[in-house]
């Protein structure tokens, strides 16, 4: 490096040489520092020799003298504003994504592919009851048409809340299914006042499975064979019959309830987790009534091990065509159907909903399909996911009346925690 000299506090000083010496020894460098007093040859580090350089560099560059700046241009862009940047971005970026928006889910497609793996089913209740028969019933035409492997999931308890809240927490993909019933998606809002979940909201319906009427079952050994002479008897033993259902709050408790109240009977409730262990103790002559989904009961009315009175649907079922309804039983203004729902959670995105209605609504309009949902007492049925949003509103503000006079209350023991 060639010696350079300036005047730093005073002083004169000179960048002799930058000599490293060997491999093996640290870099030095030789500075002589001229001064009033001037001192012999200061050996320093290279660190601080470094420093000096920079400092030497800043001198000289400071002496120099200064450019002035270009005049002004006649003509200076406006700055566009951030907020107006954005916006820009995104208007040009609408028609991309309504085309992404509008455009058919391609199977073949490796970034949309759907389904990528198994799919699931939850049943929010035990083996056994209406909504397991009615899931193992379209699992099998639903694999042999989608292509891929269903499984099915009991997770029974709180009314079926346990098993809901399941697939509300699923990753939104459409990889798990719920198959909800008009007391899970419409009834238990109004029963749990800390549910952690709006059905309306976190679940998105896909369609409708089938709709089921009820029955009024007896053991055989109440000695009543019509709804007239239950309500009479029921009438001369007050808060002595009892009756089961699938939990507090469930379609069957409000059931009973309302026939409690349209005419005058009083019988004790006596709720379980869900409709087939309920039925099961009404085989074994536990209870004495329950109102009981027709496929459910529809065995056991066969074998004659349990009493038709009526049905609860505006017309006949179509296994019991000889059991009256209740409104011809004389119990005017009683009548209601239940019904099942496929779901997925609620932030699934919109083609995947649609892709699967399509295929699902011609899974069920299979001639198979309705004679094995038919042969256990269901009637097929399908719909829109809109349908079943306005089904949802319309059962909510049926039963509401019903749970306020009726002053009923979750199993706190199945609350989910």
């Amino acid at each position: 490096m060639a010696a350079s000299s300036g005047d730093c506090a005073g002083r004169q000083y000179t960048i002799a040489s930058i000599a490293p010496f060997k491999r093996e020894s640290a870099a030095w460098m030789d500075i002589d520092c001229r001064s009033p007093a001037p001192k012999a040859h200061q050996v320093m580090s290279l660190p601080l020799a470094a420093a000096y350089c920079i400092l030497e560099a800043r001198i000289v560059r400071s002496r120099l003298p200064r450019q002035r700046r270009p005049p002004p241009t006649l003509y200076r862009p406006r700055r566009i504003p951030r907020n107006a940047r954005v916006l820009a971005a995104a208007l040009s970026a609408l028609p991309a994504l309504a085309a992404a928006a509008v455009a058919p889910l391609r199977l073949d497609d490796a970034d949309n592919a759907y389904p990528s793996r198994g799919l699931r089913i939850v049943v929010p209740f035990p083996p056994g009851a209406s909504t397991d028969s009615i899931a193992r019933i379209i699992a099998e035409p639903i694999e042999q048409r989608l292509g891929s492997r269903l499984s099915i999931e009991n997770r029974s308890g709180a009314g079926g809340n346990i098993g809901a809240e399941a697939v509300v927490r699923a990753r939104p993909d459409g990889h798990t299914w719920l198959i909800g019933t008009a007391g899970l998606l419409s009834i238990n809002a109004l029963i749990y006042p800390a549910m952690r979940f709006d059905p309306a909201i976190a679940l998105a319906p896909i369609t409708l499975v089938a709709r089921i009427p009820y029955v009024l079952v007896v053991h055989p050994s109440i000695p009543v064979r019509s709804v007239g002479a239950l309500i009479e008897f029921a009438g001369r033993r007050p808060w002595i019959l009892n009756y089961g259902s699938a939990g507090n709050g469930s379609t069957i408790h409000l059931a009973a309830e309302l026939f409690k109240a349209m005419t005058g009977t009083k019988i004790v409730h006596v709720p379980y987790r869900g409709g087939a262990p309920a039925i099961g103790e009404l085989f074994g002559g536990h209870l004495h009534m329950m109102f009981s989904s027709v496929p459910l009961a529809l065995s056991y009315i066969e074998s004659k091990r349990l009493r038709p009175l009526a049905v609860t649907g505006a017309s006949r079922a179509l296994h019991l065509s000889a059991v009256p309804t209740m409104q011809e039983a004389g119990v005017a203004g009683f009548e209601f159907t239940g019904w099942f729902a496929l779901l997925v959670p609620g932030r699934t995105p919109a083609r995947i909903v649609a892709w699967l209605n399509e295929e699902l609504v011609a899974v069920l309009s299979a001639p198979i399909v309705r004679a094995r949902l038919e042969a256990i007492g269901a009637e097929p049925a399908s719909s829109t996911p809109v349908a079943v949003h306005e089904l949802m509103r319309r059962d909510t503000w049926r039963w509401q009346r019903v749970i306020q006079s009726a002053k009923i209350k979750p199993d706190w023991e199945d609350f989910p925690q």
